[in-house]
């Protein structure tokens, strides 16, 4: 699949928002285009920004947004895995994951890191912060509503 590319650090695999979420020009004027890997790590960060129920389709969205604020147990991250697991099928049909792993920082606890094990391509990591996660999408809100 080919999406749009925008401003978003996720060259390693980790996000890190910039002051303004953006779409990124080629050097002529056009739109940047991304596919493969990058693509998907875009797409499912966007996901990850996305509250469930935001967009026309309910089914749409992350539940990471009902857990910003719990605490990052091993019951949390497991029920928070088997969420994403579960949006994965619906959201992203054309990707096989093989599986979900939330881990937890442990210099930091409200951090954790999400690793993404896709079919036939490299995990997938997103380092998530409840702080990260709300600038993302206050970011994508702002965006949207430049676009009306």
């Amino acid at each position: 699949m080919w999406d749009i590319a925008t401003n978003l650090d996720i060259s390693p695999g980790f996000c890190q928002c910039h002051t303004a979420l953006d779409i990124i020009l080629t050097a002529t004027g056009d739109l940047a285009i991304i596919s493969g890997t990058k693509e998907i790590q875009q797409r499912f960060l966007l996901y990850l920004a996305t509250p469930k129920g935001e967009r026309f389709d309910p089914n749409i969205g992350c539940f990471a947004h009902d857990y910003l604020h719990e605490k990052n147990t091993k019951s949390n991250m497991r029920m928070m895995e088997q969420d994403i697991l579960g949006d994965m099928s619906y959201q992203f049909p054309e990707v096989t994951v093989k599986s979900v792993s939330c881990i937890k920082d442990e210099s930091d606890p409200s951090k954790m890191r999400l690793d993404v094990r896709i079919a036939g391509s490299d995990t997938l990591k997103f380092l998530y912060t409840p702080q990260e996660l709300v600038t993302l999408t206050k970011e994508l809100s702002e965006l949207s509503q430049i676009a009306y």
